[in-house]
């Protein structure tokens, strides 16, 4: 949702060739007001506010020194806060979003003693779904990812080698125990281990090797689809 905001105010501004201090209204079809953006006199700052057709606020925005900062606020039609953020050059410090329960959904940090980003997603019971360490936003490679089911147990494990989306991951049981160790290079398997219930290595089967590169294959597409 930030780059899209981020690009409809750029195009905003491009097409009416701002130089001196505007605002621009963008209307529903009703004549009520849908945007207004609020470019200052030098071009640099800027305001970006959506509203819903009744009139309430359902984005309120600021950019800085040509978007280096940006706070941005969004909203649920109930009025209820949907999400805040806070991003430098593009890349975000702080963005929580929230479940129309007041649960947090979801939430990006930039760890400065760690210089990494650290995300995490959570049930709508407010258990952790997801943990994802960034080393640098935007890349994957050195990306690690967990998963969790809503009773803490972990279900997968994730260590992405590069850009490629390569990966060394541990997919688990129920049970947390192990059933499938693999590593991939382009996207193919080049080892992998099945687990039975208890946690014992099976045998090599021609079968296995197929639902592995299956599960491999799934894993990586939803790695491009989060991305």
């Amino acid at each position: 949702m930030k780059k899209i905001i981020l690009s409809l105010v750029v195009i905003l501004i491009s097409f009416f060739n701002v130089s001196n201090a505007n605002e621009i209204i963008e209307y529903y079809q009703s004549g009520k007001i849908k945007t207004k953006t609020i470019i200052s006199s030098e071009g640099k700052d800027f305001k970006y506010i959506m509203y819903f057709e009744n009139g309430d606020i359902k984005i309120d925005s600021k950019f800085v020194n040509n978007k280096e900062k940006a706070w941005i606020k969004e909203y649920y039609e109930s009025g209820m806060l949907y999400a805040e953020s806070y991003l430098e050059n593009d890349a975000p410090i702080k963005d929580v979003s929230y479940y129309q329960n007041g649960n947090v959904m979801a939430e990006i940090a930039y760890n400065k003693e760690k210089k990494i980003y650290i995300r995490k997603r959570y049930y709508d019971t407010g258990e952790l779904a997801f943990l994802v360490e960034i080393p640098v936003w935007g890349q994957y490679a050195g990306t690690r990812i967990r998963s969790y089911s809503k009773d803490e147990n972990i279900l997968y494990r994730i260590d992405v080698l590069n850009e490629n989306y390569d990966v060394d991951a541990v997919i688990y049981r129920a049970n947390s125990k192990r059933q499938l160790k693999a590593r991939t290079n382009n996207h193919k398997l080049t080892s992998y281990t099945f687990y039975d219930v208890e946690g014992n290595m099976m045998e090599g089967h021609p079968n296995l090797e197929k639902e592995a590169q299956i599960y491999i294959t799934n894993m990586i597409n939803d790695l491009k689809l989060a991305k």
